[in-house]
């Protein structure tokens, strides 16, 4: 009953901003805003219509704003005939749309996924050493926990704990005047010890800043230490990359993927509006295209 009132006067505001005379453009104004803001009150109150709600809430953010802001202004050219702006305009809302669809950026995620998707880590014969690439981890100390990719250090964890893993390598530190300053490598074997793995199984080398580093620091090590079976924990957007820097390093490992972040799956409206997931996924996967392309 409250969103048919609400909803129902809004639809009487906006009918009364167009009665308005042109010449009380300021009073049409304020009667189409408040119209919307008091239909998108009503919609809020639909019971089952969580998809419309949600697709509102996505236009409410700050980029859901920007994008439907830059669409009207495109619309706005066009009426008015600037044909060079409107085309401008369509152009940096297409390209918005592009790089921030949850979809588009589940989609390139997925792509470089592809190749490891059907690994199960937990069925592998035991390694005499795994490494896990730096990162997942934040904080320090007693602060130490885990971050965006966490799953990396949690699977090394379980294949340890399942005897798949004779010792654990934690590699990498976050780059100075870039990131807060941190061990990685420190953080990780901390996380490590409270699940109960002994420090004697834990091999820190906290000296590489990035992939490349790590594994030209791991390859020295396997060489050093004759260690036959070995393999690689890292995200598996990540995993490629990983494997051809293994293979420039005459490193002979096993990929063991962890934090799949990939998906399909489509969600109509919302797969196209741009919101912070879809230009992180999208940025991830263009940032994994670079690193390949400059073997870094």
């Amino acid at each position: 009953m409250i969103s048919i009132l609400l909803i129902g006067f809004s639809i009487g505001l906006f009918l009364h901003a167009f009665n308005v005379r042109l010449s009380d453009r300021k009073r049409a104004y304020k009667s189409s805003a408040a119209a919307f803001f008091v239909g998108v009150s009503g919609v809020f109150f639909l019971p089952g219509g969580y998809v419309i709600q949600k697709i509102i809430g996505r236009l409410l953010m700050p980029m859901g704003m920007l994008w439907a802001a830059i669409f009207l202004a495109a619309i706005w050219c066009v009426v008015h005939k600037n044909r060079r702006m409107a085309l401008m305009s369509a152009l940096i809302w297409i390209s918005i749309t592009l790089a921030g669809s949850p979809f588009i950026g589940g989609w390139l995620i997925m792509s470089l996924e592809a190749p490891f998707a059907k690994i199960d880590v937990y069925s592998e014969a035991p390694f005499d050493a795994i490494l896990v690439l730096g990162g997942g981890v934040s904080g320090g100390g007693n602060y130490a926990q885990l971050s965006e990719s966490g799953d990396r250090p949690i699977v090394a964890a379980r294949m340890y704990k399942r005897g798949l893993a004779r010792l654990l390598v934690t590699s990498g530190s976050s780059i100075p005047g870039i990131n807060a300053q941190i061990d990685v490598a420190a953080t990780t074997s901390i996380i490590w010890h409270d699940l109960g793995i002994p420090d004697s199984d834990i091999v820190r080398v906290p000296a590489p800043v990035n992939t490349s580093e790590e594994i030209e620091a791991f390859a020295q090590m396997a060489t050093s230490k004759g260690w036959t079976r070995i393999g690689v924990i890292t995200s598996a957007f990540h995993m490629r990359r990983a494997m051809k820097l293994a293979e420039t390093n005459h490193l002979s490992v096993t990929p063991l993927p962890s934090d799949f972040k990939g998906t399909r799956h489509y969600e109509g409206v919302l797969s196209w509006i741009p919101d912070a997931n879809g230009f992180m996924k999208t940025q991830k996967a263009c940032w994994e295209y670079l690193g390949a392309a400059v073997g870094r």
